[in-house]
């Protein structure tokens, strides 16, 4: 399964990444709107970590997986992006 949805047409790698840079995005902006500003920012960071574990996934099942990352358009930039993350988790997993 994870071999078929890494690589096309699913590509699901770059979906992946794309998600992971939007949330990326969502946690830059400033906070607005009636659910604090921690619930917002804890929530951005737990899915996060979630795209982060899926792409360790895809990179542990998938033998193409690391040209995949590297192809991809939001590429390594999101992945470099976790490693400032408030998550231990994410930045151990964008590490490996």
């Amino acid at each position: 399964f994870v071999q078929e949805f890494a690589s096309a047409p699913a590509d699901g790698i770059t979906l992946l990444l794309e998600t992971l840079r939007g949330v990326q995005l969502v946690q830059s902006t400033p906070p607005s709107g009636q659910t604090g500003p921690r619930i917002g920012t804890r929530r951005a960071a737990l899915d996060e970590l979630g795209c982060v574990e899926c792409l360790a996934a895809c990179a542990e099942r998938c033998a193409d997986a690391p040209r995949l990352l590297a192809q991809a358009q939001p590429g390594l930039l999101a992945l470099a992006v976790c490693l400032t993350s408030s998550l231990n988790r994410s930045r151990v997993l964008a590490l490996q």
